[in-house]
């Protein structure tokens, strides 16, 4: 409900402008002070939620580098015939050359019964007694084998057509799917119902018919007495330097060379090459300057102090990081990852030595051409000092996790700021009340003020009417 103001009709007083211009030097004093901190508290922690974002980014760049994702070599392979085998390797990978000859391809089972019928809404069997026994009216299946197997059982009645079969076997498979296929021509039409595998190899793609009920077989006509199979089978090849054939069920191999995965397309012999990627594993470190250069030109942005002059009055402006010490621990944090990432004895030992020094500002420089010559010259040692920069920073309990995770030291200051300004908050609250209370007061005070002078004004008004005219 508003104040009821008055305007010094007696008086000559703006009461109204008085009483807010009262108002608002004590909300100067009391309120704006604590507004401006929470404003500077929350661009504070608008930066922190700025900065661990970033700090995620150099982290992924920095994760290339890790033995536990293969190191920070990247590789390369070649195979000498793509039509027998492609290949891909992560950095895991080993250089060096590996003959390879595939004798047998992986390949789904595919099943079909030798009947054929005009229509896939046709009767399987129109003469079946659908009052004999269930076990002479089912067909039954197997797909895969033993724990990676699985049974299905079609019951057919008179009625049960192509397509009836085709969406029971299919409800009840995981392994295969069941389709009629029209072997004729749009005009002619013959349709036969086939069942494939969804797995290459022998061990989920095995196709085997159990048993055809005697009644489906023999009643009138018969049904799905013959049937044509082509088996599921393995990949086979040979290793050179391995005795025996190696069966996978599958044409992609992931497990037989460390760090590579090769697929095979055909039959023959193909040699697998794999060499250092020096373009690659260029851009890995490229990718970890920018990332790292993006924290460090972050934080010298928000930690500036500047002046800001109106008419003689000289402000200081003071960036959302300048009030915390949070992000100089962090910067020294970083520079002690890339100093202790060095190692001694080698032809590269240091950072520098790969290219990567450090600049004025604090920013990384790349010198890809001296990187180069450092990973021709001596690949070990530069994956050996990017690998210690990678653990330093990357590990699960790193520099970057510390401040990145959950209740990490980030977290722990913006929770410290987010409490403060809570308790601003309260304190705001409490002086509005406080300054409210203090409205009503001055308002009552000028209309007791008012009044008072009013009946004054009067009082003299009676008087002079009583004096003689002059």
């Amino acid at each position: 409900m508003a104040l009821i103001t008055f305007s010094g009709l007696a008086s000559g007083i703006d009461s109204s402008a008085l009483i807010e211009a009262m108002l608002e030097q004590e909300r100067t004093v009391r309120v704006i002070p604590f507004e401006k901190e929470i404003d500077k508290r929350e661009e504070t922690n608008s930066a922190f939620d700025e900065l661990k974002t970033l700090l995620g980014e150099l982290n992924t760049a920095t994760q290339a580098f890790r033995t536990l994702n293969g190191g920070a070599i990247a590789k390369n392979v070649s195979s000498s015939d793509e039509t027998v085998l492609t290949a891909s390797a992560s950095n895991a990978a080993e250089a060096g050359t590996y003959s390879l000859n595939v004798s047998q391809l992986a390949k789904n089972g595919t099943f079909s019964f030798d009947d054929r019928f005009t229509s896939s809404s046709d009767a399987i069997n129109s003469s079946i007694n659908d009052g004999a026994a269930a076990v002479d009216r089912t067909v039954s299946f197997t797909v895969g084998q033993g724990a990676n197997s699985e049974n299905i059982d079609i019951e057919i009645t008179s009625g049960t057509s192509l397509t009836d079969f085709v969406t029971e076997f299919n409800e009840q498979s995981e392994f295969a799917n069941a389709s009629v296929v029209n072997t004729g021509t749009a005009s002619s039409p013959s349709y036969a119902i086939v069942i494939q595998s969804k797995y290459e190899g022998q061990e989920k793609g095995t196709i085997t018919l159990n048993s055809v009920g005697t009644e489906v077989q023999t009643a009138g006509a018969g049904a799905f007495t013959t049937n044509t199979l082509d088996q599921a089978q393995d990949l086979q090849f040979t290793l050179g330097g391995v005795t025996g054939t190696i069966t996978r069920s599958s044409n992609t191999v992931t497990d037989v060379i460390e760090g590579v995965s090769f697929t095979a397309s055909g039959t023959g012999a193909s040699t697998l090459s794999i060499s250092t990627d020096t373009g690659a594993t260029e851009t890995l470190l490229s990718e970890f300057v920018e990332k790292y250069n993006a924290v460090v030109e972050f934080i010298a942005e928000n930690d500036s102090i500047s002046e800001e002059q109106t008419g003689s009055e000289i402000t200081n402006v003071f960036g959302p990081l300048a009030s915390t010490s949070l992000d100089d621990g962090l910067l020294s944090a970083l520079r002690a990852a890339l100093t202790g990432a060095g190692t001694s004895g080698r032809t590269v030992n240091i950072l520098a030595d790969l290219g990567v020094t450090t600049q004025r500002d604090g920013t990384l420089a790349f010198d890809t051409e001296k990187f180069q010559s450092a990973l021709a010259d001596d690949a070990e040692g530069v994956e050996l000092i990017l690998g210690n920069l990678g653990e330093s920073l990357g590990a699960v309990d790193g520099t970057i996790a510390q401040y990145t995770r959950f209740n990490g030291l980030i977290d722990e200051a913006v929770g410290s700021n987010d409490s403060r300004i809570e308790d601003l908050q309260k304190k705001i609250q409490d002086a509005e009340s406080a300054i409210s209370e203090r409205e009503k007061a001055l308002v009552a005070q000028f209309a007791r003020l008012e009044s008072q002078i009013s009946q004054l004004q009067s009082q003299q008004n009676s008087l002079t009417s009583l004096l003689p005219a002059g």
